[in-house]
């Protein structure tokens, strides 16, 4: 946080200016689909939690798989024809495991 400058926070161009911008790169569609939240845990993501937890699964060999889910969940979003996608938060443990550590 102590490196942060005013250039971090502050934005160097208008709004117009941006959304031209945006427009131009992204080319989205005036009404872009997309999801919102993480999309629900599998039981093999719970799987792997769980064994990663115990040491029955190494920390490489858990980031090879969470790497392999993300990639089949962008490619469910793409066969869908979503505009915007998200990796899911496959990752992230869920809230009730959250709350219940602390």
């Amino acid at each position: 946080v102590s490196l942060l400058t005013t250039n971090d926070i502050e934005r160097n161009a208008e709004f117009l200016t941006r959304q031209k911008i945006q427009k131009d790169q992204l080319k989205l569609p005036a009404y872009p689909t997309t999801t919102i939240g993480s999309f629900p845990q599998t039981k093999e993501v719970r799987s792997w939690r769980s064994k990663l937890k115990k040491k029955e699964l190494s920390l490489d060999a858990y980031n090879e798989l969470i790497k392999q889910e993300i990639e089949e969940t962008i490619r469910f979003q793409e066969k869908i024809g979503l505009d915007v996608l998200v990796h899911g938060e496959c990752e992230r443990n869920d809230m009730v495991e959250y709350f219940g550590e602390k």
